[in-house]
Formats: structure tokens, sequence, C-alpha cells
């Protein structure tokens, strides 16, 4: 399902970040970041609701102040 994500399956994979398990977390953050570039200040600190919400807004789809 990775490989094949497009970019606008972009909102699903970053719903998927925090439902997979964590050793499963890097291949869904690596796809996403393929198809929507994902801050740089936020790879050390991306179990953070913040920097998770961060991208949320970089990805162009509604903000995160919903």
């Amino acid at each position: 399902m990775l490989d094949r994500a497009r970019v606008r399956d972009g909102m699903t994979l970053w719903h998927l970040i925090t439902r997979v398990p964590e050793a499963g977390r890097p291949a869904v953050v690596n796809a996403l970041a393929r198809r929507a570039p994902m801050p740089p200040s936020l790879r050390a600190r991306l179990c953070c609701h913040t920097a998770l919400d961060a991208w949320w807004d970089a990805l162009g789809l509604l903000d995160t102040t919903w």
C-alpha cells in the first residue's frame, strides 16, 4: 500500500503514522515524505502532536486550528 500511495493519499498516510505499530512508523513516514516533504525540523520530533500538526498544515489541507 505504501508504494502505491499517490500524492493525494497524503492525508491517509498522515493518519497511519500514529496508528501503525512503532516498528512500522518509519516506513509510513518515509512514504509520506516522498509525496509531501516533511518540514526538516520535524523528523526528530515526529511523535510530538505539535510536529504532526505542522506536517498536516504543510500538506496544504485545512490547517489544524479546527
